[in-house]
């Protein structure tokens, strides 16, 4: 029986536009929208820029207050001698700008103009020190070029920047303030998810802590609104610290557990716009209990089963709750169903279910087709994924024509893929992996129909194509090579 194919995940802001099953039809535009990672949208203003020193033509037709604002601040920014009222002003319209072009993905532009305002504030307190309205200013301020940082890949400076908006704000939490409370909550959360990221552990672990004990404080002041949802958030992000560290499987369970309470509780009072957020934990949990099933050992083959199908069972529970919320458009949901139905088809090909396992692949497939030729090559190289373990599947059925032919087109699209210069070469390792795969499981396919002289030639290369990077990447590639040895042994009997 052969196994699923590698696949490489596809970040949810490159996710095209994808037709579901019998989900309405949604815009490329829509689909095209990243979700945001961070914990809560910050307060801005309308508009801005910085010093009018960019070419905004563009955006001017897209926005008609667009050049409006720029004129502001350019007119603003030649007053000399300008009084405190005015600076803060000025300030205010830096940041109005920097969130503008945040919202545009001009990342550099938006952190000099979050730059200017906050030289001009810190200009304008130091004499005698931020007083609570320049304060909540100023964090603000902090706050939203920290964002801004992070998301342009400069992790370290966004952290300093969230630690300053932490210290600027904490005064204000120290009062009770409860809006500079939920602030720093908030800045926790991002904080111990770029923490997480840069595999800080014991740091991402501490400010995570702080931050849902922070939320879970903040429920006793009742005109914040519910916390609910963001100590369900925090609680998400320690179930993934939890799982990169090696903690207990109990451990994981429990805070995925206590997340999904959180967010059935809103549900029930009719929030319901959190059954997309519910379903990805709920399928975070069974992937984290099926790769502890994976390596535990069972008293049984029964009890290893039936361990299994209860967590497929959850998996379906999931893809259901993501196909009615992926027909009211909403494109995160549609990106989370088509990774959760990749889950449940290679879960099946595991548990040997093989005729459900190629159902899931078909209509993933069949939506796919919705799509007609697609360049990017992520993209590409799911649908190529999703092509060979659909010729698992009929492999396993015995159906090895069928097989040859999905694998033909894995090995196709795959080629494709390393034969153009554009792509990066950690893409170019993956995709690397991903035809010698199908190469392994065309030639065992070619081996099933008498083609021995098409399996040996497969054999050979994918041998060519792994053994260059053997040595460098290690466990991946030697564990194909160990595949085409076998292949190659058992066509010599």
């Amino acid at each position: 029986m052969l196994t699923a194919a590698h696949f490489l995940s596809i970040p949810s802001e490159m996710f095209p536009f994808f037709l579901v099953m019998s989900c309405v039809a949604m815009s490329c535009a829509a689909l095209g929208m990243a979700r945001s990672g961070d914990m809560r949208d910050e307060e801005s203003e309308d508009g801005g820029n910085d010093d009018g020193a960019h070419d905004d033509e563009a955006h001017d037709d897209e926005d008609p207050d667009y050049s409006g604002m720029e004129s502001q601040i350019a007119a603003l920014a030649q007053v000399a001698n300008r009084s405190r009222e005015q600076e803060a002003e000025l300030a205010n319209l830096y940041f109005a700008h920097a969130v503008k072009k945040q919202e545009y993905d001009e990342l550099d532009d938006a952190v000099l103009s979050y730059n200017n305002g906050i030289a001009l504030l810190d200009a304008l307190y130091a004499p005698g020190g931020v007083d609570d309205d320049g304060a909540r200013q100023l964090g603000h301020a902090l706050l939203g070029r920290a964002v801004a940082e992070n998301d342009n890949g400069d992790t370290r400076r966004a952290l300093d920047d969230y630690d300053r908006a932490i210290d600027v704000l904490k005064p204000l939490a120290d009062k009770q303030d409860g809006d500079a409370m939920y602030d720093i909550a908030g800045i926790r959360l991002n904080q111990g998810t770029i923490y997480h990221q840069l595999e800080e552990y014991d740091k991402a672990n501490e400010v995570l802590d702080q931050s849902f004990l922070a939320f879970r404080a903040l429920e006793k002041i009742s005109d914040l609104g519910d916390t609910r949802f963001y100590m369900a958030k925090v609680s998400i992000a320690m179930g993934s610290l939890y799982r990169d560290t090696g903690e207990p499987i109990e451990k994981i369970i429990d805070v995925y557990d206590r997340a999904m309470r959180l967010l059935v509780e809103l549900i029930d009072i009719g929030q319901m716009e959190h059954e997309h957020e519910l379903a990805v934990v709920l399928l975070d949990k069974c992937t984290a209990c099926y790769d502890a099933c994976m390596e535990k050992e069972f008293a049984s083959d029964r009890e290893r089963n039936e361990a299994l199908d209860a967590i497929l069972l959850d998996v379906g529970r999931g893809v259901e709750i993501l196909k009615k919320v992926a027909e009211t458009g909403d494109p995160g949901a549609c990106y989370d169903l088509f990774s959760a139905m990749i889950t449940q088809g290679t879960m099946m090909l595991d548990l040997d279910k093989n005729d459900e396992a190629l159902a899931v692949f078909d209509e993933l497939l069949d939506s796919f087709k919705e799509l007609g030729e697609v360049e990017d090559p992520i993209i590409r190289h799911q649908y190529a994924g999703l092509e060979e373990n659909r010729g698992t599947a009929l492999y396993n059925l015995d159906r090895y024509e069928e097989a040859r032919q999905s694998f033909d087109c894995s090995v196709r699209l795959r080629q494709e893929l390393l034969e153009s210069d554009e792509i990066e070469e950690e893409d170019r390792i993956e995709f690397t992996i991903g035809l010698g795969s199908a190469y392994i499981n065309r030639a065992n396919a070619f081996g099933q129909l008498g083609q021995i002289d098409k399996a040996h030639a497969d054999c050979k290369a994918a041998s060519a194509l792994i053994e260059p990077y053997a040595k460098e990447y290690g466990e991946d590639f030697q564990d194909l090579l160990e595949q085409i040895n076998e292949i190659s042994a058992a066509l010599v009997s």
